[in-house]
C-alpha cells in the first residue's frame, strides 16, 4: 500500500519497473498492493464503487487474469481495502491513546478523548476514499466482516474507552451507555464529514475536533 505522511502508517514503498504505467510501478510479487493502491485512487476520483477489477489491472499494466489471481472479484478487493482502512484508523487511535497505557489522571483522560476526535477527523481528511468506504452508505458488510474476524481491537473500542476514562476521573457524570456512545461518535463523525466537504465557514478543520469533543463532554456533565 502507499506510504502515508504520518508515523503510524504502513510503509510499503513502490519501486520502479521497466516502462511502468504512471504512479503504479511495483516489484514482482507486489501486484496485490499495486491493485489496492490503484483502487484507492479510483475511489478518490470516481467514487467507492465506480471501478472494475479489469480497469485496475490495466492501470497497473497487467492483464485482468493476473488481477483475478489476487482477488476473486471487486467485492473481495473492497473487503481488503476495508480491512486496510480500519487498520490505518486503529493505528492512529493507538498512537494517541495506547490500549496498554490507559489515562492515569483527569488531564490525560481529557487529552485522549480530544486526540481520538482529532485522529478521526484527520483520517477523514487524509484518507477520504477509505473513510467513505468503511463508513459510507452500503459499507455495513465491510464493517461486519472486519468485526467478525476478531483479529484486532475494534476501532470503536478506543472511543468507548476514552469515554469510560472521562467518567472514571469525574470529567463527566456517568459512564456513557450505548446510546450516549453513539451520540459522541456521531458528533465527531459529523464534524469530519463537514470538514471533508470543505464546509469550514464557521469552524476551521484544525479546531473542529476540539470544539466537538469539548461540547460532548459538556453535554455529558
Amino acid at each position: 500500500m502507499r506510504k502515508q505522511t504520518n508515523v503510524n502508517t504502513i510503509n510499503i514503498m513502490r519501486t520502479a519497473q521497466a516502462n511502468p504505467p504512471p504512479n503504479h510501478s511495483y516489484h514482482h510479487g507486489n501486484l496485490r498492493d499495486a491493485l489496492l493502491d490503484a483502487a484507492i485512487e479510483a475511489m478518490a476520483q470516481k467514487g467507492v464503487s465506480e471501478f472494475s477489477l479489469s480497469e485496475l489491472a490495466r492501470s497497473v499494466g497487467v492483464t485482468p487474469a493476473a488481477a483475478y489471481k489476487h482477488f476473486a472479484n471487486k467485492e473481495a478487493l473492497q473487503h481488503a481495502l476495508a480491512r486496510h482502512g480500519f487498520d490505518l484508523l486503529r493505528q492512529r487511535f493507538e498512537l494517541v491513546a495506547p490500549k496498554a497505557k490507559p489515562a492515569v489522571n483527569t488531564r490525560q483522560a481529557v487529552q485522549r478523548f480530544e486526540r481520538i476526535g482529532a485522529a478521526y477527523l484527520q483520517f477523514g481528511l487524509e484518507e477520504p476514499a477509505l473513510f467513505n468506504l468503511i463508513f459510507g452508505k452500503g459499507a455495513a458488510s465491510f464493517r461486519q466482516l472486519v468485526t467478525a474476524s476478531g483479529e484486532r481491537t475494534p476501532t470503536f473500542a478506543y472511543l468507548a474507552d476514552a469515554l469510560e476514562a472521562l467518567s472514571q476521573f469525574g470529567v463527566i457524570a456517568n459512564a456513557p451507555n450505548v446510546e450516549e456512545q453513539w451520540f459522541a461518535w456521531s458528533a465527531i463523525h459529523g464534524a469530519t464529514e463537514l470538514a471533508m466537504a470543505g464546509i469550514t465557514g464557521l469552524i476551521k478543520p484544525e479546531k473542529a475536533a476540539q470544539v466537538v469533543t469539548t461540547a460532548v463532554m459538556k453535554a455529558f456533565r
